[in-house]
């Protein structure tokens, strides 16, 4: 959503979620859609949901199916919240302290070497907790403590504004030494991509073999090892702006009024249960937290502790 995001420039986003994939998804229980709602809501894009494409017990279902009342009561309440809170939601400019630049064509052109880094960056300081924010070579880079650049050979950068290179591995992968073996498998790739959307045949062998499924459990998906992640996570100390800890991930994301001269905290939590947060916010400040899973309240502090069921926005005042 975020590299969505800046690309549009402005041109709202809007999201629909799949765990696995068309035809491979039961109806989520009702937590789900509301994580996935505030998901979208929190990084600025706007949640559709899907009423159709679900297979339970090996058969199509609807939504709207009666047992599957819960799940219409959970997005429904959520969305009246959003309605009611539409404020929260004009007017916002994101103000990560961290940019993850954009590698532009270089991203799909070296996609076995940029991707892993770009995307595994991505998720490393998404489960930390960190917010950050996708930045292309054009754009005001204002705010931002420092910018991450995964493409290949990026050096330090004049300006004020480090750029650092993050790798999953000093060893390149064997298709990334062998140009023949890439353009082999990615032509066999290409091919088969191309057949499931113009061979009903195929489709149906491949919805099989769970084939769809590559897409949606690929590794670009999933956190990179542990010790790539502790190095970048290192390499950004010390770190001035809002950040969350917990046990389990939970989503940053930070946003701005200039005109009202305030800032809103948006978090997500990813758990299956409510979990204890603790929100640095780098200055002693007063915060009003909102909630649509129960009552807010006021906080105030350096350091802001509360339990988090599943979204919260924490508006920041002095």
């Amino acid at each position: 959503m975020r590299v969505a995001r800046a690309l549009a420039k402005g041109t709202p986003v809007s999201t629909i979620s799949y765990d696995r994939g068309i035809g491979f998804d039961g109806v989520y229980p009702p937590r789900r859609f509301r994580q996935a709602m505030a998901e979208a809501a929190a990084c600025g894009a706007i949640p559709v949901i899907k009423g159709t494409e679900y297979v339970e017990r090996g058969v199509f279902t609807l939504l709207t199916a009666a047992e599957y009342a819960p799940q219409r009561e959970a997005i429904g309440h959520y969305h009246r919240w959003l309605e009611s809170h539409a404020e929260l939601y004009r007017e916002w400019e994101p103000a990560a302290f961290v940019g993850l630049l954009y590698p532009g064509d270089t991203l799909w052109q070296q996609w076995p070497t940029v991707a892993p880094i770009f995307f595994g960056a991505a998720q490393t300081l998404t489960a930390a907790g960190i917010p950050w924010r996708v930045i292309q070579d054009t754009d005001d880079c204002s705010g931002l403590d420092l910018i991450l650049d995964a493409r290949p050979g990026a050096k330090s950068q004049p300006g004020g504004f480090p750029r650092r290179v993050g790798r999953p591995s000093s060893e390149p992968a064997l298709w990334a030494r062998s140009p023949w073996l890439r353009n082999r498998v990615q032509a066999t790739i290409l091919r088969l991509y191309r057949a499931y959307f113009e061979s009903p045949f195929a489709r149906r062998w491949f919805d099989r073999m769970g084939m769809v499924r590559f897409f949606t459990q690929s590794p670009y998906f999933r956190l990179p090892p542990e010790p790539w992640q502790q190095a970048l996570l290192r390499m950004l100390e010390p770190l001035s702006g809002p950040r969350v800890e917990a046990k389990n991930p939970v989503l940053l994301e930070v946003w701005q009024n200039f005109r009202k001269g305030t800032k809103a905290l948006h978090l997500v939590n990813y758990a299956d249960v409510p979990q204890e947060v603790r929100v640095k916010v780098g200055e002693k400040a007063r915060a009003r937290l909102l909630t649509p899973d129960g009552e807010g309240k006021e906080l105030e502090g350096q350091e802001l502790s509360f339990t988090l069921d599943i979204y919260a926005v924490i508006l920041l005042s002095g």
